[in-house]
C-alpha cells in the first residue's frame, strides 16, 4: 500500500469520510498556524452532521452499505403489500427489476424490503401482475429524500433526518 503523507495515513484503508477529512485535515495543518476556517473544516463538519441525521436503529444500519431502488405504492396500498394481503402489485408496463431486492416506499417512509418475482399477463384492466415477494418489514419505518418528480421508482434511496 502506498503512503501519501507523513502522518502514514493509508489513503487506502478503508474509514468512514469523517475520518478520512479529519486525518486529511490534521496533515494540512502541520507546519500551518491556521486554526480553522478552510475547506476541509467545512466539509468534516457536513460530514459529522449527515452521520448524526442518519437513522441509527438496527434495520438501517445494514441497509445503508448498499443502495437499493425504492418502489413508490400509495396508501392503502401499501400497507396491504408489506403486511403479506396484497400479493401482486397491477401494472400496464412489465418491470425490468425481478429478482432484485427494492425499497417499498409510501407517504416518504421506507416500510420494508420485497421482491418482484414474476410477471404474468392480465387480460383485466391491467395488462400486467407484478407477484410481490415480502423480504422485510421494518418495525420502525424511516423517511427518505425523495426527488423531485419521481412518481413509481426512486433510484437510489437516501435516509433523512428523523424528527
Amino acid at each position: 500500500m502506498r503512503k501519501i503523507n507523513d502522518s502514514g495515513m493509508d489513503y487506502w484503508k478503508p474509514c468512514s469520510q469523517v475520518e478520512f477529512f479529519e486525518n486529511m485535515l490534521s496533515d494540512m495543518r502541520k507546519g500551518s498556524d491556521r486554526k480553522s476556517g478552510n475547506m476541509f473544516s467545512n466539509i468534516k463538519e457536513t460530514l459529522r452532521q449527515i452521520e448524526k441525521e442518519s437513522p441509527k436503529d438496527e434495520n438501517t444500519l445494514k441497509l445503508l452499505s448498499t443502495a437499493l431502488q425504492g418502489f413508490i405504492v400509495r396508501q392503502p396500498y401499501s400497507d396491504q403489500i408489506i403486511n403479506g394481503t396484497k400479493k401482486y402489485e397491477f401494472r400496464n408496463f412489465k418491470t425490468t427489476k425481478l429478482n432484485i431486492p427494492v425499497y417499498l416506499l409510501s407517504g416518504g417512509m421506507v416500510l420494508g424490503k420485497i421482491m418482484f418475482t414474476e410477471i404474468k399477463e392480465n387480460n383485466n384492466e391491467w395488462k400486467y401482475a407484478w407477484k410481490i415477494k415480502v423480504l422485510k418489514k421494518f418495525s420502525k419505518p424511516w423517511k427518505y429524500s425523495h426527488p423531485q418528480g419521481a412518481q413509481r421508482w426512486v433510484k437510489k434511496v437516501i435516509p433523512r433526518k428523523l424528527n
